[in-house]
């Protein structure tokens, strides 16, 4: 016959039953702490604040900006994006961050200062721009001028005057 073991009757305690709902100061009593979650984006708001500090103050980075109402920051393959919206008052819609197929999105609060450097960015630009589609209109209209005359210009402004 095969030497078995005899099963011991020991006794258990019964093991307590906690209800779903179970009340928080209970749950902690037992050892159900909380853990805290990671917060991705306070943690890279950190980042992007020191990216901001890093295009203000440091050379290397280029700038560029396009018709959709967006300026970017390009530093080796590090690229930060501002998005804005200029229809009423120039403001910021969104700051994102891109490395190789990887995208961080800002959501905190910038100071007045960072909000201020991209506006007089997004000025600078818009003043350039508007400077040299003028120089462009006044070369065109010079060479315009001068097939019609002095007289076309001097007729129009009398004609003005006198409410005609």
């Amino acid at each position: 016959m095969w030497p078995f073991r005899k099963k011991e009757n020991i006794e258990e305690a019964p093991e307590k039953k906690i209800a779903l709902r179970e009340e928080d100061e209970a749950l902690r009593e037992m050892g159900f702490d909380n853990i805290e979650q990671f917060n991705e984006s306070s943690y890279m708001s950190e980042i992007f604040l020191d990216a901001i500090q890093s295009i203000r103050n440091e050379e290397g980075w280029t700038f560029q900006t396009n018709k959709n109402s967006e300026m970017s920051f390009t530093k080796e393959r590090l690229d930060l994006k501002v998005t804005f919206d200029d229809s009423r008052a120039f403001r910021i819609t969104s700051i994102s961050m891109h490395i190789g197929y990887r995208s961080f999105h800002f959501y905190s609060k910038l100071k007045e200062s960072e909000y201020r450097f991209f506006y007089e960015k997004y000025a600078d630009t818009i003043n350039s721009t508007n400077s040299a589609k003028k120089e462009r209109i006044d070369r065109d209209l010079s060479e315009i001028r001068s097939i019609l005359g002095k007289s076309s210009s001097r007729d129009r402004k009398i004609d003005s005057i006198l409410g005609g």
